[in-house]
Parts: structure tokens; C-alpha cells; sequence
């Protein structure tokens, strides 16, 4: 059963376009790859906060939240994120994910697959110029049959 959107969880995964944007993480480019630092609280996704990004595509740079859009997102299969269950066996375990979080309590992905989708998180930007083939195909859209 769907949830009202007063209560849907949040995607961690989510556009700045999306209504109730908000940034919980600022992406670095680290000798390995992404680190994402946590913000103590969220912060609304404005076209000022945007800006600040310049020619990077904001989810490259900032960890986006919003609600979760389920049916309307590919990744929906009607009860869970199929992203974060592609996500989680593809990544490297990199700590344990026991980071302080500001939607951890809302979020989707904490919700399906606990303290290793949070060690996921913590090692991933939205947006990438050129994935390599395990993002690649982590997250590829589920094609979905007619309803």
C-alpha cells in the first residue's frame, strides 16, 4: 500500500527540481572517488543554493532529498527502491555507515537496507559524467509492463 505524501519516505537519490528539494550532503572527488560530508540539518534546494554550483550539474556536487515519487519513478516496484538493492551489493564496503544523517529517520533507502545503504551513500554523487560499468548498471530504470 502506498503512503499519503504527508508521510512518503524520502529518496536520498532525488533532483533539485523535485518539490521539497533539500541538499543533507555535500559531495567531494576524493583519490577514490566520491565522499559525501553530511550537513548537521537540511538545507532547501534554491536557485541560489543551485547557482552556487556553476557549471557542475548540482547532483554531482550536493546529495538531494526529496519525497519519494514512487510509481512515477523508475526505480519504484511498487513496495521498495530497486536502486539501493542494485546499489548496496555493488559498491566496495567502505566503514559502516554510522554517520550522523539528517533524513536517516525519512529516508527510503535506511528504511529497505539499514547502515549499508548509508555506507553506500556516503560514497556516492547522483550524477556522474562517465560511471563505470557497475553504476552503470545499478542504475539502470527498471522497464515496468503496461498497467
Amino acid at each position: 500500500m502506498s503512503q499519503s505524501a504527508e508521510t512518503r519516505l524520502l529518496c536520498p537519490s532525488a533532483q533539485p527540481d523535485m518539490e521539497d528539494a533539500v541538499v543533507f550532503g555535500v559531495v567531494s572527488q576524493g583519490q577514490w572517488g566520491p565522499s559525501v560530508d553530511f550537513l548537521e540539518k537540511t538545507t532547501p534546494v534554491t536557485p541560489d543554493l543551485i547557482a552556487l554550483t556553476g557549471d557542475t550539474p548540482p547532483t554531482q556536487v550536493l546529495r538531494i532529498a526529496a519525497r519519494c515519487p514512487e510509481k512515477a519513478c523508475s526505480h519504484f516496484d511498487g513496495a521498495n527502491c530497486l536502486l539501493v538493492r542494485r546499489i548496496v551489493p555493488a559498491l566496495d564496503r567502505v566503514g559502516d555507515g554510522r554517520f550522523p544523517c539528517a533524513i536517516r529517520g525519512e529516508c527510503r533507502w535506511f528504511r529497505q537496507k539499514d547502515f549499508e545503504a548509508c555506507r553506500c551513500c556516503s560514497q556516492l554523487a547522483t550524477h556522474y559524467d562517465n560511471p563505470d560499468a557497475v553504476l552503470r548498471e545499478a542504475a539502470r530504470p527498471r522497464v515496468f509492463p503496461s498497467e
